[in-house]
């Protein structure tokens, strides 16, 4: 019997540059379900960002088949004052149409792979209003922090403002 895509395994593996445009259509999917305004991320952005000498991000994929149909970009820090390294999750998204195959679970499966493999804690951050991820989310087990902590940052003018001193 020939497979269907269904039921095909979903593989998570490393991103490679040839991913970027998948993951650059994945992001700006992300953004128009969280109502965010289009991040205008080419492949080349992807690339610089991820794999360049200035690199800030790591990617996984998740692919089905051998196409592309989730993705999750994280990063590390180190809270210091509480001795807790931290796997940081940035996005995780799957195509709308490959929602409920395991691409999500098996992107968030691997990340949790690698915090333990550092010794660190897999933290994110997620919109309120995103009530399907809040469900996958939960499903996999994870909890609100309640954490009693603002978000803050700098960028633009008061970024640079800051820069100066």
């Amino acid at each position: 019997a020939q497979l269907t895509m269904v039921d095909t395994p979903v593989r998570v593996r490393p991103a490679r540059r040839t991913d970027a445009a998948a993951i650059a259509r994945l992001a700006g999917e992300l953004a128009r379900h969280v109502e965010d305004p289009d991040p205008g991320l080419s492949p080349e952005r992807v690339v610089a960002l991820g794999f360049g000498p200035r690199a800030m991000a790591r990617y996984l994929v998740a692919t089905r088949e051998g196409t592309v149909i989730g993705m999750a970009a994280w990063g590390t820090h180190v809270d210091l004052h509480m001795n807790l390294p931290t796997v940081y999750l940035s996005d995780l998204a799957v195509d709308g149409a490959a929602r409920g195959s395991g691409a999500g679970r098996a992107l968030l499966a691997a990340m949790a792979r690698i915090a333990l493999e550092r010794g660190a804690v897999l933290r994110w951050e997620l919109w309120q209003g995103n009530t399907s991820a809040l469900a996958f989310y939960q499903a996999c087990g994870a909890i609100g922090l309640g954490e009693d902590v603002a978000a803050m940052g700098l960028d633009g003018d008061a970024l640079e403002d800051m820069a100066k001193g």
